[in-house]
């Protein structure tokens, strides 16, 4: 009786199992093109800038007309500016505070205190007074 060994051929490369090529069939092809969506590219336009650009664009602006650059804005400008922002509708935009923080050098809390500040300014109180409900 042979033993494993001995079955091996005389060759002593060993044997590598190759997978038969096959095309894909006319009735595949056929089939992947009526299910498969077609890929269009996206509008330019739309995609030309996020809001993140359009925060950036927005500062920058501000800061230009101001004549200040970002990192010696004081913290009345600061507030202004916080305000212009939310007028342009920023902060209806998820995770905005925290990139105005970055842009402005500041902490997202910072940005937070400055929106309430500016939106109870804009309501006709004054500023850092919050209004206390008596029972």
């Amino acid at each position: 009786m042979k033993r494993p060994e001995d079955r091996s051929s005389s060759s002593s490369a060993p044997h590598t199992f190759e997978k038969p090529r096959r095309s894909a069939s006319p009735r595949a092809v056929k089939l992947q093109d009526t299910v498969a969506a077609a890929v269009e590219p996206r509008p330019a336009a739309l995609f030309e800038r996020d809001w993140r650009e359009e925060v950036n664009a927005l500062v920058d602006d501000w800061c230009r007309t101001a004549q200040v650059p970002r990192a010696r804005l004081s913290l009345e400008q600061r507030r202004e500016l916080v305000r212009v922002l939310d007028g342009k509708g920023v902060f209806g935009v998820r995770h905005a505070a925290g990139h105005v923080a970055a842009a402005l050098g500041v902490s997202r809390a910072t940005v937070y205190s400055l929106l309430k500040t500016a939106r109870s300014v804009a309501a006709g109180a004054a500023p850092g007074l919050t209004a206390v409900r008596k029972g």
